[in-house]
């Protein structure tokens, strides 16, 4: 049986009895300073709990996980399936076609800034024939047509486009290359992408 020195006993069971106030299963000389010692844990742990709580709340708050709130965004959709219906992605240039169907993406919801990032409509089609300056006139003399103002150019080609709506709701639309001969637009641009976009309920 292993005997531990005298010596080396009692040293062992001052340590315990300063650090824990016992020592190998005997009442602590002062009850006083073991209630101390209980009292002190038990405040540290409720710190603890009560600090945890409030961190968790401000994570919550911070990075929106309740939601955003009722009414904002798009409501049934309504300004998504308008910008949807939009002739601009019914219609295309002579010799060109649809690559795909009409992709739709709803509102969507940013917990981290609070704030909605509005519909869009993406349109992908094909012109093998027409070079790039041919498609970008092709496209803006609809957009016109369908009720759209010219707003920009790029590598002067028209690609951007907007249109205002009723109050202060805007939809915007722009047209880019997706296919090969990006620098030379005197060359066929089989591959493009029409992209619009409206704004969200944000409150």
């Amino acid at each position: 049986r292993l005997v531990m020195d005298p010596n080396k006993k009692k040293k062992l069971k001052k340590i315990l009895f300063e650090i824990f106030g016992v020592g190998f299963g005997i009442w602590p000389k002062s009850r006083k300073k073991l209630i101390v010692v209980l009292a002190a844990i038990l405040i540290v742990i409720s710190g603890l709990i009560i600090g945890g709580t409030v961190v968790y709340h401000s994570y919550q708050n911070l990075m929106g996980t309740e939601g955003p709130p009722l009414g904002t965004g798009d409501p049934g959709n309504i300004r998504l399936n308008r910008l949807a219906a939009d002739p601009i992605f019914h219609t295309l240039p002579p010799g060109c076609h649809q690559d795909g169907k009409l992709q739709k993406t709803p509102a969507r919801w940013r917990p981290f800034y609070h704030t909605w990032d509005g519909p869009a409509v993406t349109k992908d089609f094909i012109c093998p024939d027409q070079s790039e300056t041919e498609i970008a006139d092709l496209i803006n003399n609809i957009a016109i047509r369908s009720g759209w103002d010219l707003q920009g150019y790029n590598r002067n080609i028209q690609d951007l486009w907007q249109k205002q709506l009723e109050g202060t709701i805007a939809e915007c639309l722009s047209l880019s290359v997706t296919g090969k001969n990006l620098l030379n637009t005197s060359l066929p641009s089989p591959s493009w992408e029409l992209s619009g976009c409206t704004d969200a309920i944000n409150k």
